[in-house]
C-alpha cells in the first residue's frame, strides 16, 4: 500500500512539473546583440555610477571600434580582439583605446572573449576575457538608443582602472 502511494505521489509531482514547464514560457533577457560602428565615451571609474549623477573624467577619452568579420578572420586572430556575438550569431573585431590628455594612446588587447554568465537567460549578455576585461554590448536595449551602446570595464591595466559607457559616433569605414 505504501509503495503504491509513493508511486502515485511521484507520478503526480512529475505530471505537475511537466505541465508547468510546458505552459510557462521562458523569457530571455538576451536581446542585446553587438552593434558595429565607432563609439566614444569618457572614463568614470572611481565614481558612484548607480547614483546617475557621476561626472565623467573628460581628460580620458575612450574609443571602441566594432567591425563585423568572417568566421575565418575570427579563427585567424586566435582570440585576440575578437568576439563571437552569442545573440546575433556573428563574429566581430573590437579595438578599445583610451587616451588621457596629451599622453600616448593605450590600446587594450582582449584575449579569448567569452560569455560572462555562461549562457544564463536571466541577464543581458556581457563578455569578459582572460584579463578580466569586460565588454557589455547594446546596453541601451535598442540598436541606436540615446543611452549608451556599450559598457567597458578594464579593472586593472598597469595599475589603472577604466570604466566607461560608449556612445555611437559613426559607421566604420572598411
Amino acid at each position: 500500500m505504501k509503495k503504491s502511494r509513493v508511486i502515485i505521489l511521484t507520478m503526480f509531482v512529475l505530471v505537475i512539473f511537466l505541465l508547468t514547464s510546458c505552459v510557462i514560457p521562458t523569457y530571455s533577457k538576451r536581446i542585446n546583440k553587438m552593434i558595429p560602428g565607432y563609439f566614444e565615451g569618457y572614463d568614470i571609474s572611481g565614481q558612484d555610477i548607480d547614483a546617475r549623477d557621476y561626472e565623467p573624467d573628460y581628460s580620458t577619452l575612450c574609443t571602441l571600434t566594432v567591425k563585423e568579420i568572417t568566421e575565418e578572420e575570427f579563427n585567424e586572430a586566435n582570440g585576440i580582439n575578437t568576439v563571437y556575438d552569442e545573440v546575433g550569431e556573428k563574429y566581430y573585431y573590437i579595438l578599445f583605446t583610451s587616451k588621457k590628455n596629451d599622453e600616448e594612446t593605450i590600446i587594450y588587447e582582449f584575449y579569448n572573449m567569452r560569455d560572462a554568465y555562461n549562457g544564463s537567460l536571466d541577464t543581458p549578455i556581457s563578455y569578459y576575457d582572460s584579463n578580466h576585461y569586460w565588454l557589455s554590448p547594446n546596453i541601451g536595449g535598442t540598436e541606436f538608443s540615446e543611452e549608451a551602446n556599450y559598457r567597458v570595464h578594464i579593472p586593472n591595466y598597469k595599475g589603472v582602472e577604466i570604466f566607461t559607457y560608449l556612445y555611437f559616433k559613426g559607421e566604420v569605414n572598411e
